[in-house]
């Protein structure tokens, strides 16, 4: 009999401490120290720049700009003289400002003699003689309207600002690397014309 009640009662569950407990639930991360340990899962989201997202707007770009510039002209206006000027008078003397003698073709001249009506002469390139002239005070400058008189005497600016010229340097900077900007009027059109297919098909992108 007393064989018997021994055997029962090693059958009997063993006591556990509320120590042991407690490090069981740290194991089984149901406690907060359990829970950090756990390595926190991904967002679903983007992983990053994808190729055609590269590809697809650089080739828009230029598909725009060859359709800008194909047909190789331009069309020509007084409105953007006053850019073309600014631009090209920033790049080759470094000034926002000019005076008559830099671009005579951006003026109106009048020569004043002596008892007689003033006659308007047409000045394509500024010689000894027409600065003899200009420095006696008998050939006069009239500025046509996309110059501006400043408060400087002799000095004009462009009358529509220095956005669009700052803007079309760097375009006549590079053209003038292959032809004189400066003395080939031609070419200033052709670098306008280049500017605005350059920012319109940025646009597009």
């Amino acid at each position: 009999m007393a064989r018997r009640k021994r055997q029962r009662g090693s059958h009997r569950a063993t006591p556990v401490s509320p120590r042991s407990l407690k490090s069981h639930k740290d194991l089984s991360g149901d406690s907060p120290r359990g829970r950090k340990a756990q390595p926190a899962l991904a967002a679903p989201g983007r992983t990053g720049t994808t190729t055609s997202q590269i590809i697809l707007p650089v080739l828009l770009f230029f598909v725009c700009f060859i359709a800008y510039v194909s047909n190789g002209d331009f069309l020509p206006g007084g409105d953007q003289q006053g850019n073309m000027l600014a631009s090209v008078n920033l790049l080759k003397r470094h000034a926002f400002s000019l005076s008559p003698p830099d671009s005579p073709n951006s003026f109106l001249w009048a020569l004043h003699s002596p008892g007689k009506e003033p006659q308007r002469v047409a000045i394509g390139q500024w010689s000894r003689e027409a600065d003899d002239l200009y420095a006696q005070g008998r050939l006069k400058a009239v500025n046509r309207y996309y110059l501006a008189k400043t408060r400087r005497p002799e000095e004009y600016v462009n009358t529509f600002g220095l956005g669009a010229a700052v803007t079309a340097l760097p375009v006549y900077a590079f053209l003038d690397l292959f032809v004189d900007i400066e003395s080939d009027r031609y070419w200033w059109w052709h670098g306008g014309a280049l500017t605005a297919s350059l920012l319109t098909a940025l646009a597009a992108v």
